[in-house]
């Protein structure tokens, strides 16, 4: 028998995803260029694999492929294979996907908005007074 889940246990899982390097980024890639908050349905764009590598430079190959399985297994993006002269297989997001970056999105915003007050509480608090056990 499973323990229920609470609200701050949903939320730690869904940050433990965005921890490791280069899952924001790949979110981004697949995320829907202009996407409307009020609009219900949205196009989500699917890329094969060498094209979305290409927009993630920063990120060398092996990184993205763990990454990519990361977030499939955790059902935020889905890879299609399709035969034909030679196998294509593409990613997009999934619809929780979409949510998840959406949130992403909401504190990119808010990390613009007050990054430089928060990063400078924290740098005080480390620098200054000794950690609590």
């Amino acid at each position: 028998m499973s323990r229920p889940v609470d609200d701050h246990q949903c939320l730690d899982h869904i940050l433990l995803l965005l921890r490791p390097k280069g899952s924001s980024d790949i979110l981004r890639v697949l995320a829907p260029e202009e996407e409307k908050e009020e609009e219900k349905e949205v196009t989500l764009p699917s890329w094969r694999r060498n094209e979305l590598q290409a927009r993630l430079p920063a990120l060398d190959k092996r990184v993205t492929s763990i990454t990519l399985d990361v977030l499939e297994d955790a059902g935020l993006i889905r890879r299609a294979a399709t035969a034909g002269a030679t196998w294509s297989v593409t990613y997009a997001l999934t619809s929780r996907g979409l949510n998840v970056w959406r949130l992403v999105r909401k504190m990119q915003m808010l990390a613009g908005e007050h990054g430089a007050e928060l990063g400078a509480a924290i740098e005080e608090k480390a620098g200054g007074k000794a950690r609590r056990p």
